[in-house]
């Protein structure tokens, strides 16, 4: 799979950036927080406030697991998914991750005025900026490339990615991931077979010990056959009761006179 995930801090441009790229490239855009929202029927804000962060990432690596199985997807992420490793293993399995960021000062005017961003509701939003930034400065260092939106265009950002994207080396990238994912295939149908051998051999061993118990032991009727099985017999008709006591009798009698001939043959000799 091919897929583009745009990831960054808030206020870098990954939703403007990726329905430009999405035009570009001639693929579909898609944005995790709108899918979320869709999801819960209300906003990531009220998502926040009520549910908690917790709940959110989870709904987001849930939404993330379910975008990474289409091809030729853009897909912006949430400011905060990096955050979680599992999301990184995912984006780099299924495709090329790529970070949009800028300075703390040209965030703030992006977002100034927005109520939707939850994390920058405080008093002083820069400062706010500045710490998450240090903090996700890890994260967002582990994707495959970085771009600079402070002072670029939509259009120029859009072409710089198209760019990364089509180099050789990119698609030397892309190979190794299409083959990574048929190595997986190839060991997962492999498992598969091997767990259909090992319960074949089960039925087979259960066949075996039936059949050995079946022809080495003679079967022991209860005193009254009649009447135990049609006292332990529910919801099934007289005439299948007589049916199976007959076939069982015929069996024990049948048995019961080969031992009488083996028993004179033995005599005899």
């Amino acid at each position: 799979m091919a897929n583009i995930y745009l990831v960054g801090f808030m206020g870098t441009g990954k939703t403007s950036v990726g329905c430009e790229l999405a035009r570009k490239k001639k693929w579909q855009f898609l944005d995790l927080d709108d899918l979320i929202e869709l999801r819960e029927k209300r906003t990531v804000a009220d998502i926040f406030s009520k549910s908690g962060e917790p709940y959110f990432r989870r709904l987001e690596k849930e939404i993330l697991k379910e975008a990474s199985k289409e091809n030729n997807f853009v897909v912006a992420c949430g400011g905060g998914i990096v955050i979680n490793h599992d999301n990184i293993k995912i984006m780099k399995e299924t495709g090329t991750i790529i970070c949009l960021v800028a300075s703390a000062d040209r965030i703030l005017k992006r977002t100034s005025g927005y109520a939707h961003r939850p994390l920058l509701n405080v008093k002083d939003p820069k400062k706010q900026i500045e710490h998450l930034l240090k903090l996700r400065s890890t994260y967002y260092a582990k994707a495959d490339k970085t771009i600079d939106t402070s002072k670029l265009s939509v259009t120029q950002v859009a072409e710089k990615i198209v760019k990364v994207t089509t180099s050789p080396s990119h698609k030397v990238t892309s190979r190794k991931v299409k083959a990574q994912g048929k190595r997986r295939k190839s060991r997962n149908s492999g498992f598969i077979a091997l767990l259909g051998l090992l319960l074949t051999a089960a039925i087979i061993c259960i066949m075996a010990y039936i059949a050995l118990n079946y022809y080495f032991k003679r079967p022991a009727l209860p005193e009254n056959i009649d009447n135990s099985l049609s006292m332990s017999g529910q919801g099934i008709n007289t005439s299948t009761y007589k049916s199976v006591i007959d076939t069982t009798k015929k069996k024990v009698q049948e048995i019961e006179k080969q031992e009488r001939e083996h028993a004179q043959q033995l005599e005899g000799l």
